[in-house]
């Protein structure tokens, strides 16, 4: 009998099987200038049926779905009692920070006695630390009251450090220095910058932490008091994308639900707003944006 010169059908199926299953263990290429892409998890949780991910199936359950919730009254004294817990701060800063605020040092030496692992999967040692302290410039004064506005989508991170810092070795989903990550337009009081002028301890209306000086646009009390009372659009969808030109034809950048941008017309079906951006002085300036109603 001839060996057919076709492949074994179960080799075969073997093959495309290990084949799939390295592809789906790597994540997707980087590419220049582009966020680092990966396979997405599960799409449901355990126990989380298809209907529950819909609006309309919690709606369902509520005894009187159109009902108010909270008046304005009701939600003005929910915010207040937010302020009065220290829980939300408002800017510009009526008073000094709370003494439960933690300040520079005290998040370093907290964090430096706590075991954590650099990308590699080494521990992040004495020396890692020793090197990184210089950069709070704790024995730096106190620059004058100065406050900004971000002008990219800003990362604050708990030390003046992009290195992701994990607290199990080769952990790909949680960066023990992230703090947050905060919209284009979001307010900050401005304190102390690192040694090498590329972070700025920075103290939010939510959180505090170190920011890339690179995302912020500096500007004084007076001026950024004026920029918050200037009358403003807030998000209400999921997304809104921003436009540079009225005809919604060059694309500027995107926002997630709660940023806020000052109004400066209304155009029709479109509100032209001011978007904050930094001049070569890296001070506030501000450029006409478009969005849809």
């Amino acid at each position: 009998m001839k060996r057919s010169n076709c492949p074994n059908p179960r080799r075969w199926a073997l093959a495309t099987l290990l084949l799939g299953a390295l592809t789906a263990c790597s994540h997707l290429p980087d590419h220049v200038g582009q966020e680092k892409l990966y396979w997405r998890a599960p799409v449901l949780l355990p126990g989380v049926t298809p209907e529950q991910r819909h609006p309309g199936y919690w709606i369902g359950r509520l005894d009187a779905p159109d009902e108010v919730v909270m008046n304005a009254g009701q939600v003005a004294a929910f915010n207040q009692g937010l302020r009065d817990q220290n829980l939300v701060r408002t800017l510009p800063l009526s008073g000094p920070l709370p003494d439960s605020a933690p300040t520079p040092a005290q998040t370093f030496d907290w964090l430096s006695t706590h075991v954590f692992y650099l990308p590699d999967g080494t521990k992040a040692g004495p020396s890692w630390w020793k090197a990184l302290r210089p950069q709070l410039s704790l024995d730096a004064p106190e620059p004058a009251e100065q406050y900004a506005l971000t002008v990219a989508w800003a990362d604050q991170r708990i030390l003046p450090d992009s290195t992701r810092l994990t607290s199990e070795p080769l952990d790909t989903d949680f960066d023990e220095l992230q703090n947050s990550g905060y919209d284009i337009g979001t307010p900050f009081l401005v304190g102390r910058p690192s040694a090498d002028g590329l972070w700025c301890w920075t103290t939010g209306t939510l959180s505090d932490g170190w920011m890339e000086r690179k995302n912020l646009a500096l500007c004084d009390r007076q001026t950024f008091e004026t920029w918050q009372s200037r009358e403003s659009v807030v998000v209400t969808a999921a997304r809104a994308e921003l436009w540079s030109d009225r005809d919604c034809r060059t694309w500027r950048t995107w926002l997630r639900m709660g940023a806020r941008l000052p109004l400066e017309a209304d155009e029709g079906h479109l509100w032209r707003l001011s978007l904050p951006v930094a001049d070569s002085n890296g001070s506030l300036s501000s450029v006409p944006v478009w969005i849809a109603k």
